[in-house]
């Protein structure tokens, strides 16, 4: 047998192996940081939770003619769509009680609800039988050591982002 033919049978050297192992951790180190969302990432989705609720009250006492409210429980971690008399309403996609809880497996871990407070003291966000929100509400989220701190704008119920206080 030829010395060539005896380098095809042979395989990989240790140098190649130590390579593309180099090369494999390399890039497993790039994509592990990127798959695992950082706390900015999970105050986005809690704000897109907050923000979904706030529109589907306000969708809901536009479309019926009744007052709404999006009622957060801050000690519970959890805010659900009511009715004025503090009923919980149903979200048409699912069929089910319109509401948000924090302290599940399927939410990202480490958000909070801090501060919902509006002039009336109470965590509502509410809105007349015309959709039209009542108060200007403060809202202060956070994930980790992240904190976000929120207005819901009475002219737009959009959730602002307000500069935090030192």
């Amino acid at each position: 047998m030829s010395s060539i033919d005896q380098k095809k049978q042979r395989g990989f050297t240790m140098v190649e192996m130590l390579v593309s192992i180099t090369v494999m951790g390399l890039l497993a180190a790039v994509a592990v940081p990127s798959a695992t969302p950082d706390n900015h990432r999970k105050l986005d989705v809690l704000q897109l939770q907050f923000q979904d609720a706030i529109d589907h009250a306000q969708a809901l006492a536009y479309h019926t003619g009744e007052k709404m409210s999006a009622f957060v429980h801050v000690q519970g971690q959890w805010l659900a769509v009511v009715d004025a008399m503090g009923v919980p309403q149903v979200d048409p996609l699912t069929r089910q009680i319109y509401v948000v809880r924090l302290n599940t497996p399927d939410q990202p871990s480490g958000i909070a609800i801090e501060y919902v407070a509006n002039p009336l003291d109470r965590a509502l966000v509410m809105f007349n039988d015309r959709g039209r929100l009542v108060y200007p509400v403060d809202v202060v989220l956070s994930a980790g050591d992240v904190q976000r701190s929120l207005r819901i704008d009475t002219a737009t119920g959009l959730l602002v982002e307000v500069p935090m206080s030192p």
